[in-house]
């Protein structure tokens, strides 16, 4: 009897090992565009095991470019709220919600997020929930392109820069660009939100 016990027990914890390694897994298996040799790899495994961000349809699409709608709606999955979906206006949940917790004024939902309005998004985000430390900024004046940031977004991207979560882009000559205009892909976002909340 004990025996019989114990090779239950023994193939319970094989299944869930089985189990718990494909959970772990889950959120690449699916997608043809992304491979374990990829950088962003386990950032794609971070953020679709924890429903932050899904695939587009036809794969994760790692290098389309990040709306201001999809990261309305990133950042209310995670702060847990289960926007509801419809066909016709897919994200008005999560503009609504980015509205009413002042993460964003809900304007132009369709037009390709900036590294600086990203920047700020976080930022908002970050201190309403009391994640921000006092001296938690970087100095910018590294950076060629530190003028450039938006009067708006210059706290902002000072703390996404101490943080990891905004680096700058090496030029041939070694000079580094912030290039606060240029959008973001989606595996940016899911390499940031790794380094912010998974890493």
């Amino acid at each position: 009897m004990k025996k019989r016990i114990l090779s239950l027990l023994m193939a319970l914890v094989m299944v869930l090992s089985v189990m718990t390694v494909a959970a772990m897994a889950k959120g690449v298996q699916t997608f043809a565009d992304v491979k374990e040799s990829d950088w962003f790899y386990d950032a794609v495994c971070y953020v679709t095991d924890n429903g932050l961000m899904n695939g587009t349809g036809s794969g994760f699409a790692p290098q389309q470019t990040t709306s201001r709608a999809m990261l309305w709606a990133v950042l209310s999955r995670v702060d847990g709220q289960n926007a509801k979906r419809n066909a016709n206006d897919w994200y008005a949940a999560a503009q609504l919600w980015a509205i009413q917790h002042d993460i964003s004024d809900g304007t132009a939902p369709e037009a390709p997020i900036t590294r600086e309005q990203l920047a700020a998004m976080l930022y908002r985000y970050a201190q309403r929930k009391g994640l921000v430390r006092a001296a938690a900024y970087a100095d910018l004046s590294g950076f060629a392109d530190a003028a450039s940031v938006s009067a708006y977004a210059d706290e902002a991207m000072q703390w996404a820069v101490s943080r990891g979560l905004i680096s700058g882009d090496p030029a041939s000559d070694g000079t580094l660009w912030l290039r606060p205009r240029d959008g973001a892909t989606r595996a940016q976002i899911a390499k940031i939100l790794w380094v912010w909340l998974g890493a």
